[in-house]
């Protein structure tokens, strides 16, 4: 005990498990900040259960971390393991709330540390007899610190919850959705959930892209909230939406849509039977019995999940015109060393630099060759979202970007209209609904289908490749919102 109230190592450990605890995790919700409490929480209490039984011979070290690595392990892997746990600290007074979540398993790593914390040192410190006034403090702030980071709280602020309401306990798990998604695309469900609008939220979220989540044993009138920083989830914005699948034995899996900006405060147990004029519209209660479980939501939407996976759209998205960008910094200049035909009917374009004559990476444009007007000499300067290919024949332009932000080039607004018709999936998952595009340049409106060349008033030739509006994107693979991928030659009359 002596070596451990003296040393800055361990009460350092037990500063960062107190602040995070009570500070950071309020301030700064979520994974990393969770992870924190694991880590410092693993490396206090094995080195304190240890210093209090004696850390010689290390069998009887090994026995001390072990009292602390199975309970510990076991919680994180079963929810009964948590749910007795919970119940056994009830008995003495103690209200503790455990997050069923095997990723904390990760903080094991921190043992090595702790065991080579007590091996022979070239000048230890000399042991007190007895418990000197270090050690009694040592031992009472390392036991506070780690009973109070699971206490559970007296009540949480959340925008949708769920109730217990089965008559016994039960085990949730909580899937959130890895990855971005067009709030403002789906904010009628909010107001009015019809099944055309359910049908359209659960297309857009492949079941497959949610994360593994987080298995909660929930007792009889007890509460969960969806999108409370107490649980590790992070707070949403007032701008922000959140999707959860929920699952349980007997409950067919049902996708929670939630809004953020209006929270209410709720307690961790509710009692059943209150006025329905009374209950907050952000409560869904889970009902039933083993087996055979339904949810019933006062507000937030609750929508089966999707069981057939969309492969193709009912109106054609196109592609991207360009493809297989250089592999070079952006923005870049080179010159087009040779121009070949591919049996897709795309063009493979081998690009030089001035610093290696010899073919450089390359691009692949896959547009009508009528738009492909040059013979001779061609420079190419591109950036991130346009292609810009300038010969004396004239200068053909291909740009990526957002409907509301054409770019200057293009010397023309952009109108989009909605075409009523399920989307598709992209090859990274992201699902995209078709869009039908408009221009209106100062020579006159021009309607564009996709893939076919038209001419405008003005003597530009203009050729869409794709439009859409991507709803959601897991891992941010696609940009949110409307997307064009346009092309348009401008050729020199006096070439």
């Amino acid at each position: 005990m002596a070596r451990l109230s003296r040393s800055a190592i361990w009460w350092l450990a037990l500063a960062v498990l107190v602040l995070n605890d009570h500070l950071l995790k309020t301030a700064w919700p979520g994974a990393l900040t969770g992870k924190l409490s694991d880590f410092a929480g693993l490396f206090v209490a094995t080195t304190l259960v240890a210093a209090g039984l004696g850390p010689e011979p290390k069998v009887r070290r090994a026995l001390a971390f072990a009292s602390v690595v199975v309970p510990f392990c076991a919680i994180n892997l079963h929810p009964y393991a948590a749910e007795a746990l919970v119940t056994a600290l009830s008995w003495v007074g103690i209200g503790w709330r455990v997050t069923v979540d095997p990723t904390d398993l990760m903080s094991l790593l921190v043992l090595p540390a702790a065991w080579r914390f007590f091996d022979p040192r070239p000048n230890p410190p000399v042991a007190a007899r007895g418990l000197g006034w270090r050690d009694r403090a040592a031992l009472a702030c390392g036991a506070a610190a780690c009973l109070a980071t699971s206490v559970a709280p007296a009540s949480f602020r959340t925008s949708a919850f769920i109730v217990n309401f089965t008559g016994e306990p039960a085990e949730i798990r909580v899937r959130r959705y890895g990855g971005a998604i067009d709030c403002d695309a789906f904010d009628d469900l909010a107001v009015d959930a019809t099944p055309e609008l359910r049908g359209r939220l659960a297309r857009a979220l492949d079941p497959s892209l949610f994360t593994d989540g987080k298995l909660f044993a929930l007792e009889d009138s007890g509460v969960l909230p969806l999108d409370s920083s107490d649980l590790q989830f992070e707070d949403l914005g007032e701008d922000d939406c959140g999707v959860v699948i929920v699952q349980a034995e007997g409950l067919p899996s049902q996708i929670i849509w939630t809004r953020g900006g209006e929270t209410i405060s709720v307690g961790e147990r509710l009692s059943d039977g209150a006025d329905p004029e009374n209950v907050p519209r952000a409560q869904i209660e889970l009902r039933g019995q083993t087996g055979r479980l339904a949810l019933t939501s006062h507000g937030p939407p609750t929508i089966p999940i999707a069981r057939d996976i969309v492969a193709e759209a009912c109106a054609e998205l196109g592609g991207a015109i360009a493809a297989a960008l250089p592999v070079r910094s952006l923005p870049f200049e080179a010159d087009v060393l040779r121009v070949e035909a591919l049996p897709d009917g795309c063009l493979d374009i081998a690009l030089t630099w001035d610093d290696n004559p010899a073919p450089q990476d390359g691009v692949v444009l896959c547009l009508p060759g009528e738009l492909w007007p040059f013979a001779s000499t061609v420079s190419i300067a591109g950036t991130r979202d346009s292609l810009i290919f300038t010969g004396p024949e004239g200068r053909l332009v291909i740009d990526r970007f957002p409907a509301s932000v054409p770019p200057p080039s293009l010397e023309a607004s952009v109108e989009t209209r909605a075409v009523e018709c399920k989307g598709a999936r992209t090859l990274c998952g992201a699902y995209v609904e078709p869009i039908d595009i408009t221009l209106s340049t100062s020579s006159g409106v021009l309607p564009l289908p996709l893939g076919e060349p038209r001419l405008a008033a003005d003597g530009r030739t203009f050729f869409l490749g794709g439009a859409g509006r991507t709803l959601a994107s897991p891992f941010d693979c696609e940009p949110l919102g409307t997307h064009v991928d346009l092309a348009h030659l401008e050729e020199y009359e006096d070439r």
